[in-house]
């Protein structure tokens, strides 16, 4: 019999949502990507070109699309089934806050970053193929792990997810993750998403005063 427990452990939550229209959303989507039209000021920070570039400055709320309807409609369910599987509290409900997209060319990635103090990062595979580059998920005590005398290559502080097309990928907002290089001749589009919540309630801190 062990004499260790696994204290914590995060829940992350991956779906692929089938049978959705989604080619007039991708459509409007790939407008609003047009290199030419909009240049370097939508690139992801710390890109230097244009291999990455996102909608984030100018269109943050495509969760108000028509275009968009049945999308939401699929993921809204998966939102509060993985809220209730955080354990969030049942007096604040979760939305979509906003949406924006995200396109990678060939040598296309995005840096690593994090949504806090956003309750959960959502994201869906709009294009995905095999190349294009999968998500990877980064520990959360990073840091502190990693002035640790830990006796592994430093690489595993990481998690890599095998995406395909489709996918809705959700986990918590101080979660820190980034992607991989593109290195397929096909773009990836993925559909990033901040869900905050709405009503009150006490702090589970303040719970034991």
């Amino acid at each position: 019999m062990s004499n260790i427990q696994q204290l914590f452990s995060i829940p992350v939550y991956k779906k692929n949502l089938q049978g959705i229209d989604v080619s007039s959303f991708r459509s409007r989507v790939l407008e609003l990507l047009d290199i030419d039209s909009y240049g370097d000021h939508i690139s992801v920070a710390g890109m230097k070109d244009a291999s990455t570039i996102n909608t984030y400055g100018i269109e943050c709320h495509m969760q108000n699309w028509e275009e968009t309807n049945q999308l939401v409609n699929a993921i809204n369910p998966c939102i509060a089934e993985y809220w209730k599987e955080l354990n969030y509290h049942p007096n604040i409900k979760p939305y979509i806050q906003e949406m924006w997209a995200t396109i990678s060319r060939k040598a296309g990635y995005v840096p690593s970053h994090f949504h806090g103090p956003t309750p959960i990062t959502a994201v869906y595979y709009l294009d995905k193929t095999e190349g294009s580059g999968d998500l990877i998920i980064q520990h959360p005590l990073e840091a502190l792990l990693g002035s640790q005398p830990i006796n592994f290559p430093f690489d595993e502080f990481e998690q890599r997810m095998k995406i395909q097309q489709g996918d809705l990928i959700m986990f918590p907002g101080y979660i820190r993750h980034k992607t991989e290089r593109n290195v397929s001749d096909d773009i990836r589009i993925s559909i990033g998403m901040n869900i905050a919540s709405r009503g009150e309630y006490v702090a589970s801190q303040w719970n034991q005063v």
